[in-house]
C-alpha cells in the first residue's frame, strides 16, 4: 500500500475558496476538465442547527491508463468514483471522502480531502489530500503502473488547484469579500430539505433524490426526470393534491418531465 500527502496553500480566505472548489462540479462535462464525464449527486443532508451540509458525488472519468494496460490487468472499462462531502460553516471546514468504485479487483484507492483556514493565515486557506491506493496484482507491470497513478493523480490535483484560482479570481471580483455567497451544493442542499419538511409532508423527498450536474443530461426519479429542484417540486405539485391526496387523473396522464440543470 502506497500512502501519500499533498498540501496546498490558497491565497483567498476559506468561504471564497469553498465557492470556488464546489463549482467545478457543475456544469460537467467542462472544456475545462474533460477527464470527468458525469458527477452526479445524491444523499443530500442540511442540519439548520449545525449549519452542516452533506451530499455525495459519484463521478465518472475516463479512462487514464493506456488501454494495453486495462487488458492485461483487469476486465473493467470505466472509471467510477464515490465522494462524501460534509461542508461545517461552523467549523469552517470541508472534508471531502473518496473511494474508487469500479477497478476494485485492480486496485482499491481513498482520498481525504480536508480544506480549512489557514493555521498561520486567517485570510488564506489550506487544502490536504490524505491518500491511499493498493494495487492488487502480481503483474510485472504493478510497478510501472503505481508509478503512472502517482503521476496522473499529482497531475489531475494541480489542475484542479489552477481551476480553483480562475474561480477564486472570477468570484473576488464579482462578489468581494463580504458578500461571498453560500456554494450551489449548500443551496440545493438547503431546497430540498425545504421541501422535504415544508412543501412535500405529505410526500417526503427522499434522500436519494439525484440532481445530475450536467447541462443537457438528466437523471430519472419516479415518473419524472428531474435535474432542477423548482421543476421536480413543481412536478410534485402536479400529482398531488393541496390537502396531500394523491391526484389520480393527473398521475395518469403524466408524461416524463425533461429539464436542464439549475
Amino acid at each position: 500500500m502506497k500512502i501519500t500527502e499533498y498540501t496546498f496553500d490558497v491565497d483567498a480566505p476559506w468561504e471564497l475558496s469553498l465557492l470556488a472548489y464546489d463549482r467545478k462540479s457543475w456544469g460537467v462535462p467542462s472544456p475545462e476538465f474533460k477527464e470527468i464525464l458525469r458527477c452526479d449527486f445524491d444523499e443530500w443532508e442540511f442540519h439548520h442547527e449545525t449549519q452542516i451540509t452533506k451530499f455525495r458525488r459519484l463521478v465518472q472519468v475516463s479512462s487514464p491508463v493506456p488501454s494495453w494496460i486495462m487488458k492485461v490487468l483487469t476486465s473493467d472499462t470505466d472509471f467510477w468514483y464515490e465522494f462524501k462531502s460534509t461542508m461545517d460553516r461552523g467549523k469552517k471546514r470541508l472534508d471531502v471522502f473518496g473511494a474508487n468504485l469500479t477497478l476494485q479487483d485492480l486496485v482499491s484507492t481513498t482520498e481525504h480531502m480536508v480544506m480549512t483556514v489557514h493555521p498561520d493565515n486567517p485570510s488564506k486557506t489550506r487544502i490536504t489530500y490524505h491518500t491511499t491506493w493498493d494495487i492488487h496484482s502480481t503483474s510485472w507491470i504493478v510497478p510501472r503502473f503505481e508509478n503512472f497513478i502517482s503521476r496522473m493523480y499529482y497531475k489531475a490535483l494541480k489542475k484542479g488547484r489552477h481551476l480553483d484560482k480562475k474561480y477564486t479570481d472570477k468570484y473576488r471580483k464579482q462578489h468581494g469579500l463580504d458578500g461571498i455567497p453560500l456554494t450551489r451544493s449548500e443551496r440545493n442542499a438547503r431546497d430540498i430539505e425545504r421541501a422535504r419538511h415544508e412543501s412535500l409532508d405529505h410526500l417526503p423527498l427522499p434522500r436519494g433524490a439525484h440532481l445530475d450536474s450536467g447541462v443537457n443530461s438528466v437523471r430519472t426519479l419516479g415518473t419524472a426526470s428531474c435535474s432542477s429542484i423548482n421543476s421536480l417540486m413543481s412536478v410534485y405539485a402536479t400529482l398531488y393534491t393541496p390537502d396531500g391526496r394523491v391526484n389520480v387523473d393527473m398521475l395518469c396522464q403524466q408524461d416524463p418531465v425533461q429539464t436542464t440543470a439549475l
